[in-house]
């Protein structure tokens, strides 16, 4: 645990994990690894991480790489609710964490690099833009040194919430919880609506928000829900669609891609990804370029959401490793 900064700029207690070789000593190369999206409140790196939380801190650790992944606000240890898809907080929680990593790795008479190797997978790959930004602009403590986003929704108004609204493009039932995990932690950001029925059809606005009380995960919930155009009142469909108003303020507030990497960056994203669609990659990458960088799309062809980070995982642990012997 460390002491952090709430979204509302007050003091809090966040979570995360550090994971380091079996032999600690030296100097560690570190990788910052931003896990996909959660719901339930203890399905995070530092208490009993599912899918990508569990199986990239060991991954890297186990070649050689310190690794801290953050919990989020509202997560693991830390009072909620989640600020989900927040990338302020998302940067937040990952640069408070970074000191607390540093000292507590000094303690076991190792050092850590204060060159950050960056990926996240889903919800982490727009983190990892968040991150990233933040790192790039900061006072050089931390440096950014390279950047691996895998299957991130950062292009959110532009590709990912259109595609939500189409069930040919992602899964309608996983389309449903993720917007209404979207939808209801960004009312109490940012007054998106006033109550429920404005948003969500009978029976479901009266009964929905108990599904992300923190004891579901994304499967269950979205089990539970109908497909998308069931479960949202048809002119909020057709705003998701759209943006404008309140949402679509939110949204540029939330914008992770107004910026350049001036560091190596490869984008990963799977063709057959039913969660975050393609478009976000290829969205992505121009907008990179437009601010002046530039990034290759690693394809990782026809691979699903969760198979496009095994399938990219080993890619970027040897990537980062040879980053590493050419500093």
């Amino acid at each position: 645990m460390q002491h952090g900064v709430a979204v509302q700029q007050t003091p809090t207690v966040a979570s995360g994990l550090l994971a380091l070789p079996h032999d600690v000593g030296g100097d560690l190369p570190l990788v910052v690894y931003e896990h996909s999206t959660v719901v339930a409140t203890q399905d995070v790196p530092s208490f009993h991480p599912t899918g990508d939380g569990l199986l990239a801190p060991p991954f890297f650790a186990t070649d050689g790489f310190a690794v801290v992944a953050p919990d989020y606000l509202g997560l693991g240890a830390a009072p909620g609710p989640h600020p989900f898809m927040q990338a302020a907080s998302e940067a937040s929680a990952t640069l408070d964490l970074l000191p607390a990593a540093d000292q507590a790795t000094a303690g076991l008479g190792a050092r850590l690099s204060h060159d950050v190797l960056l990926s996240g997978h889903s919800q982490g790959g727009a983190a990892a833009m968040a991150a990233g930004q933040a790192l790039q602009q900061g006072d050089g403590t931390w440096r950014l040194r390279a950047l691996a986003p895998m299957a991130g929704p950062d292009e959110l108004g532009a590709a990912e919430l259109p595609a939500m609204t189409d069930p040919r493009a992602v899964d309608p039932h996983r389309a449903s919880a993720y917007l209404a995990y979207l939808l209801i932690e960004w009312n109490t950001l940012y007054h998106l609506y006033s109550e429920p029925g404005q948003v969500f059809t009978q029976p479901y606005a009266g009964t929905i928000d108990a599904l992300f009380d923190g004891s579901h995960d994304v499967t269950e919930i979205a089990a539970a829900l109908p497909a998308s155009q069931q479960l949202f009142q048809p002119a909020y469909l057709e705003l998701i669609a759209h943006p404008s108003g309140p949402l679509e303020a939110a949204l540029t507030a939330n914008d992770v891609c107004r910026w350049a990497p001036q560091v190596p960056t490869q984008l990963f994203a799977g063709r057959a990804d039913r969660d975050v669609v393609f478009a976000n990659a290829r969205r992505r990458r121009a907008q990179i370029i437009t601010f002046g960088g530039d990034a290759t799309i690693a394809d990782m062809g026809d691979v699903d959401h969760i198979g496009t980070a095994i399938a990219a995982l080993p890619r970027i642990r040897t990537w980062f490793a040879t980053l590493t012997t050419h500093q």
